[in-house]
């Protein structure tokens, strides 16, 4: 059961978002919850790019595993990137926190733990 999802953008294109959704498809419990949300195509390109990624999450576990991967994959890609967490539950509720590097992971993953536990 989808309790709701969590979304990852990347506003200064600081993060290769693909490279992150197959770092995450890698673990068994985030692997089919992943997908790509892509700008529509532009004329005059190949391709769409990606915007985001959306990862569906049954609760504050999933949300916690998620989150505890995102911040390794930062520790391994240096510690300079900056994303936003968009965390929606299934009631509407919405919260965004921004990411700057590693610092304050801990923080970080709490709030996303907190956010996904008080809807349960």
């Amino acid at each position: 059961m989808t309790k709701g999802s969590i979304n990852i953008s990347a506003p200064d294109g600081s993060i290769d978002l693909r490279s992150l959704a197959d770092w995450f498809r890698a673990d068994e419990t985030i692997r089919g919850r992943v997908s790509l949300v892509e700008e529509p195509i532009r004329a005059g390109h190949m391709g769409g790019v990606v915007a985001e990624i959306a990862i569906s999450v049954g609760g504050s576990g999933v949300a916690s595993t998620l989150a505890r991967y995102f911040f390794i994959w930062l520790g391994k890609h240096g510690d300079r990137h900056t994303a936003r967490l968009t965390l929606k539950d299934e009631n509407g509720r919405q919260a965004s926190l921004d990411v700057n590097g590693i610092r304050d992971s801990e923080a970080l993953m709490r709030k996303v733990f907190e956010f996904f536990a008080d809807g349960e």
